[in-house]
């Protein structure tokens, strides 16, 4: 997934508020965050793969065995 598809879905679930009411200052923020330091950490412990020069994070093999822990806020136990 790109780097900013995947800020928006984090902006949405975050704030609370559908993708057209996000803020480029909000996007912007949640863009740095995710490139500077959840998607490295992420990818750090195989959970993804994030090729930092084109912002694109996949799936990684360790992602199987915490899928069981991740849910959303909403209980949709779907978080992709």
């Amino acid at each position: 997934m790109a780097l900013s598809a995947l800020a928006t879905k984090v902006c949405t679930r975050e704030h609370d508020i559908p993708r057209t009411d996000i803020s480029e200052a909000q996007r912007s923020r949640t863009v740095t965050a995710l490139h500077h330091n959840h998607l490295p950490r992420l990818a750090e412990h195989g959970v993804i793969a994030y090729e930092t020069t084109q912002q694109i994070a996949t799936p990684g093999e360790a992602l199987a065995q915490i899928e069981p822990f991740l849910s959303s806020p909403g209980g949709d136990q779907s978080v992709r």
